[in-house]
């Protein structure tokens, strides 16, 4: 939430949040003041500490083989479902718990994993 101090700053993103900070028409609120060039805004303050909490459903397997008297010239039948990354739930707001963002080097190019939901059937002879 840093506001730009450099003309030669363009393209920046902000956090949406901005928008609600401080100013004489929103006194309430608990963001500070927003202004092009504050060095403070964004300073060091338990004011960005946040719970990094999360609950997160990682790897699901299931499967079943049919009995043998259902099977006549087989000798199993196997049906399976699996997946990964099937949920994640997070209170915070922006990046990704699960990952540790100290200083830009880490930040660059995480993405959260992709859900991956498969199945099969699986017969022996």
């Amino acid at each position: 939430m840093t506001p730009s101090s450099l003309g030669g700053n363009g393209g920046n993103n902000f956090h949406k949040d901005y928008v609600k900070s401080w100013s004489l028409e929103n006194t309430s609120s608990n963001i500070p003041r927003w202004q092009y060039g504050d060095l403070y805004t964004s300073a060091a303050s338990d004011r960005w500490m946040e719970s990094a909490s999360y609950l997160n459903f990682q790897s699901f397997t299931v499967g079943y083989t049919l009995p043998k008297k259902l099977l006549k010239s087989v000798a199993k039948i196997r049906v399976y479902a699996a997946g990964e990354n099937l949920g994640f739930w997070s209170a915070r707001k922006g990046l990704d718990p699960r990952y540790s963002f100290e200083g830009n080097e880490n930040s660059v190019n995480v993405y959260s994993p992709i859900r991956n939901i498969s199945g099969g059937v699986q017969v022996t002879f």
